[in-house]
């Protein structure tokens, strides 16, 4: 039986902000909540009760906290980035900042960290991506490709040494970040919008406002989220990542991608975007992605048969007729020809534009937060239907 995903509201967290939220975060292993809003505010949720559990009304500067990221091996440290600056909390004392690291030039729009929890990635105005080292408090490397504003910035979960970036520029750039290589530069122009009469999807350009990475069971899939209302659906490999297929249901920009835990045990992840349209999109993106990426393979392995082979000097005898068919080109079956169309499983209609989105784990559950141009954070429970 197909099992439909679905979302079902289960809270909001009100009473803090006094502005829009801009980003939330949720911890791993508590239920933990803290988002960033306007004016430097900066708040701790308790998602079991909906209460606040602490408050930095204004982080030195008071910008806006454009970002902010739960440590991998602590409950209680906290990166929030506020202007060019990177500040780190300790949760149990938010009235001043335990460190502060600046490293950007410009004002910086995301952070990441890596799955081993030593390096931070900061993405700036200026194009810039910053590689830090969190134990040395020192930068290790400057990433310099983009030539506007770098929007996203996202560790590879397929291969520790990789980063993704994404901007302005309409460019998605993977990067082995340590040996300062770009392995592969993906322009978002170079994939069409799928027919649609909105005439948004052909005006607007295909800025790369958000990445999201999983590995899979059998393929590691990389998602980005563009201005055109496009998600872009790519293979990642050791060696670079390849475009599988375009996806489109946002009638506006698409600010937010994020995969997340299927409800149902055995099931792979699912990918749900937010939009400037103010709607919630779920995608069961994993099967059509596993069956474009072997439509891939298979595309290359004829390519590779069909290159002619370099003549040999020695005298031969006359080819036979079958040896003669078996180089003439495959015919491609209807199967192979026919573009992939993948629709939305699941939309809701948030009402508000998505500014970002986490997910986080309720005892068995999987809830996605969804921050957007109110003062409220909204999660709902993931589950099926």
């Amino acid at each position: 039986m197909l099992l439909t995903t679905m979302l079902k509201l289960e809270g909001k967290l009100c009473g803090s902000h006094a502005d829009s939220v801009l980003c939330v975060s949720g911890s791993r292993d508590e239920a933990k909540v803290a988002s960033g809003g306007e004016n430097g505010e900066l708040t701790l949720w308790d998602l079991a009760t909906q209460s606040t559990i602490g408050k930095c009304s204004g982080i030195p500067g008071e910008n806006d906290v454009n970002s902010v990221l739960w440590a991998k091996d602590s409950s209680s440290l906290l990166y929030a980035s506020s202007g060019n600056v990177i500040y780190q909390y300790d949760t149990r004392d938010l009235s001043t900042p335990a460190s502060q690291l600046q490293v950007n030039e410009e004002e910086i729009n995301q952070i990441d960290i890596n799955a081993a929890g030593n390096h931070l990635a900061s993405c700036d105005d200026s194009g810039q991506v910053k590689i830090v080292d969190l134990q040395g408090q020192r930068v290790l490397k400057t990433l310099r490709k983009h030539s506007n504003i770098c929007a996203a910035v996202k560790f590879s979960t397929h291969n520790a040494a990789h980063v993704l970036t994404g901007g302005y520029d309409n460019y998605m750039v993977l990067w082995d970040y340590m040996r300062l290589k770009q392995l592969s530069l993906q322009n978002m122009q170079d994939y069409k919008a799928v027919q649609n009469p909105n005439a948004s999807y052909m005006i607007n350009p295909p800025f790369v406002h958000s990445i999201a990475t999983v590995n899979a069971e059998k393929i590691n899939i990389v998602a980005n989220g563009c201005e055109n209302g496009t998600i872009q659906l790519f293979e990642s490999r050791n060696r670079g990542i390849e475009h599988l297929i375009t996806i489109q249901g946002h009638t506006q920009g698409v600010s937010q991608v994020l995969f997340m835990e299927h409800p149902e045990s055995g099931q792979p992840p699912f990918l749900c975007s937010g939009g400037n349209d103010s709607t919630i999109h779920l995608w069961d993106v994993h099967d059509i992605c596993t069956l474009e990426a072997e439509k891939h393979h298979m595309e290359a392995k004829k390519s590779r048969r069909a290159k002619p082979r370099v003549k040999s000097h020695r005298k031969t005898s006359a080819p036979k007729s079958a040896d003669v068919a078996s180089h003439e080109p495959l015919e491609e079956t209807e199967d192979e020809t026919k573009e992939a169309v993948c629709t939305a499983s699941y939309s809701q209609n948030h009402g508000h534009k998505v500014n970002w989105m986490d997910s986080i784990r309720l005892g068995d559950q999987t809830h996605l937060l969804v921050a957007d141009e109110t003062n409220v954070i909204t999660f709902y429970k993931s589950c099926v239907a």
